[in-house]
């Protein structure tokens, strides 16, 4: 590999490798193995392969825990890198932020799937070769299996990796951003809906604490907007009511149904009128010297908004 965060994680397993089946050769016994002679290739990659080495209880353990490694180096070498670009859309990050950038991104395998697709592809069938042998500790007779596996990953195939994760990272960067300036600019009901909507999906992409914090700033806008809408009203003449919703003092598009009820008007129905709502009724059952009263309201997310009108 060329980057040298591949290369600084190769080493590492090379190093841990070398723990596995070298420098504590003699407190072990093979008691089987794959084939008769141990691979060259083990604990050595390069030449457009990772050479990767896995030491469990069971043989099953140790293959998944191969391809864990697998998957972590290849992680290593596409999220870090992308990290150093896409993070400075939204500020610099410090050195404890990229090592939590790459940390959080493998502690979830459904982040993992949704941001790179590819690693789906990446299976122990496709591995070059494999290899694995029986270990039988000589003092305790504990058994383990170590599992071992050369994976061809050429810098062509890193390098389209690394292309299609920035693209995915850039458009969900670009998306918050979008989303962040529609929250200081609503026009309708939708726009909170939506908004609600969207956001939730840029929080649970984002996996580096700075840009998730982000994110879960612009959801708290959607998430408060509701209750920054006023409802407002004017008589038109005996039987009508003109209704409109307000965000911040600026008259927006509503949706949904009013509900509307009287203490004694009657016949109630309404209609749109462009942004607004005309409401009908009738009062001929209501006493004249007695104050009549007609309460609206409309359900936004969960919340109950009404106002009550006098009708004169």
């Amino acid at each position: 590999m060329t980057t040298h965060t591949m290369k600084k994680t190769l080493f590492v397993i090379v190093l841990l490798l070398s723990g596995i089946l070298g420098s504590h050769a003699e407190d072990y016994k093979v008691v089987d193995r794959s084939a008769k002679k141990r691979p060259d290739w083990i604990g050595v990659s390069g030449n457009g392969y990772i050479a990767v080495s896995s030491q469990k209880p069971t043989l099953d353990e140790a293959r998944k825990e191969c391809m864990n490694i697998l998957m972590t180096d290849i992680i290593n070498a596409v999220a870090v890198n992308v990290c150093s670009q896409t993070s400075s859309d939204i500020m610099q990050l410090t050195t404890d932020d990229d090592l939590y950038f790459t940390e959080e991104f493998r502690s979830s395998s459904a982040t993992q799937s949704a941001v790179m697709p590819f690693l789906n592809n990446i299976s122990i069938s496709k591995a070059k070769v494999t290899y694995w042998e029986k270990h039988m500790d000589k003092k305790t007779q504990r058994i383990t299996y170590v599992f071992s596996m050369l994976y061809p990953l050429s810098d062509a195939e890193l390098e389209k990796y690394k292309q299609q994760f920035h693209e995915i990272d850039q458009a969900m960067v670009e998306k918050t951003h979008q989303l962040e300036q529609r929250a200081k600019q609503i026009m309708s009901i939708e726009d909170i809906d939506y908004g609600c909507t969207e956001i939730k999906l840029c929080v649970s992409y984002f996996f580096d604490k700075t840009r998730r914090q982000w994110a879960e700033s612009i959801a708290e806008l959607y998430l408060k907007a509701p209750s920054r809408i006023s409802l407002h009203g004017k008589q038109i003449d005996d039987d009508s009511y003109r209704v409109w919703l307000e965000y911040d003092g600026r008259k927006i598009t509503p949706s949904g149904t009013p509900a509307m009820k009287s203490d004694c008007a009657d016949n109630l129905s309404f209609s749109r009128d462009g942004n607004d709502y005309i409401v009908t009724f009738s009062t001929l059952n209501c006493l004249e010297d007695e104050e009549t009263k007609l309460e609206v309201s409309f359900r936004i997310k969960g919340k109950v908004l009404k106002q009550t009108f006098i009708i004169e």
